[in-house]
């Protein structure tokens, strides 16, 4: 009996560490594409190649408040930034 119950709690152990290890990941992944994005909209050379328009100061603002907007509802209930 008590071997029964070391192998569940060990078992649940592995499971929650495996799941936060995978929603880190995603986080980081979010992070990443969200920087990516905002730093292809805020580079001329990189707007002109991809033949999109050329973004203005005001543009690049916008995008970093959008980035740190998205980052703080994205990542903010893993890390207890958002307060409900």
């Amino acid at each position: 009996m008590v071997v029964v119950v070391v192998v569940v709690v060990v078992v649940v152990v592995v499971v929650v560490v495996v799941v936060v290890v995978v929603v880190m990941v995603v986080v980081v992944v979010v992070v990443v594409v969200v920087v990516v994005v905002v730093v292809i909209s805020c580079v001329p050379l990189v707007h002109l190649c991809l033949a999109l328009l050329d973004p203005s100061a005001a543009a690049c603002g916008v995008a970093v408040v959008v980035m740190v907007v998205v980052v703080v509802v994205v990542c903010g209930d893993d890390f207890g930034w958002v307060v409900e």
